[in-house]
């Protein structure tokens, strides 16, 4: 199963370990108002992908390099959250 994919390309097989991140950016409005109450103005809620590779050989360096050849790059990975694969664009 591919659970991780770079521009379209399946790099699931020279994974050690891949970890997701859930964030949740809040204003600097956000906080605890007069009365006590905790007040929160949610701008956006992001993802992070933090990925570990194995040890590779140099054909499998270069496929893995090539995934990277634009800033801005297009990431689908497997989310326990939506049970599925999810496509995010990212920046390396």
């Amino acid at each position: 199963m591919s659970y991780l994919k770079i521009n379209g390309t399946d790099v699931s097989d020279l994974v050690k370990s891949l970890k997701i991140g859930y964030e949740t950016l809040v204003s600097d409005n956000s906080g605890r108002n007069a009365n006590g109450d905790t007040v929160i103005d949610v701008i956006n809620k992001k993802v992070k992908l933090q990925v570990t590779f194995r040890p590779m050989d140099d054909t499998e360096m270069a496929r893995l390099m090539s995934t990277f050849e634009d800033y801005v790059i297009d990431v689908t990975y497997r989310d326990v959250k939506v049970n599925g694969n999810v496509t995010v664009t990212c920046y390396t």
